[in-house]
C-alpha cells in the first residue's frame, strides 16, 4: 500500500510476483533506478497484488524495446491464463505473442471510427 502498511499476505505475494517476473534478486533497488521495462513489470504485478477483477492496461509497451516488450506481453499472457481479472490492453499495435480471447479494433471510416471485434 501507499498510505497504509501492506499485510503479512500481500508482502508474501508481492515477494511471489517479483519471483515470477524475475526481480527478486534486485527487490532493493529504488524504481527510479529500474529500466523502463523494469518499472512497466512491476506496476503490472502491483496492480495484481489486490487481485483486481479488472485490469487497464493503457499502452503499456508503449517506448519499449522488443525484449522488454515481450516480456511485459509474456506477464500478461501468464495474468490471464492463472487469475480471474478481466483484462484490456489498450495497443496502437498488434501485439507480437500476446493471446487475447477477444480484439476489439477500431477501424477508420468517412463517418468516424467504427469498432469491430475480429
Amino acid at each position: 500500500g501507499l498510505y497504509i502498511r501492506p499485510t503479512e499476505a500481500q508482502l508474501r505475494l508481492a515477494k511471489e510476483w517479483l519471483i515470477v517476473i524475475n526481480m527478486w534478486k534486485i527487490k532493493d533497488t529504488r524504481f527510479h533506478d529500474l529500466s523502463m521495462g523494469q518499472k512497466r513489470l512491476v506496476m503490472t504485478v502491483r496492480a495484481m497484488i489486490k487481485h483486481p477483477f479488472l485490469l487497464i492496461l493503457d499502452e503499456p509497451t508503449a517506448g519499449l524495446d522488443d525484449a522488454s516488450a515481450q516480456l511485459l506481453v509474456t506477464l500478461v499472457n501468464k495474468i490471464a491464463k492463472e487469475s480471474s481479472a478481466a483484462i484490456i490492453f489498450v495497443s496502437h499495435r498488434k501485439e507480437p505473442g500476446l493471446d487475447p480471447d477477444q480484439v476489439y479494433e477500431l477501424q477508420m471510416h468517412k463517418e468516424g471510427s467504427l469498432g469491430v471485434i475480429i
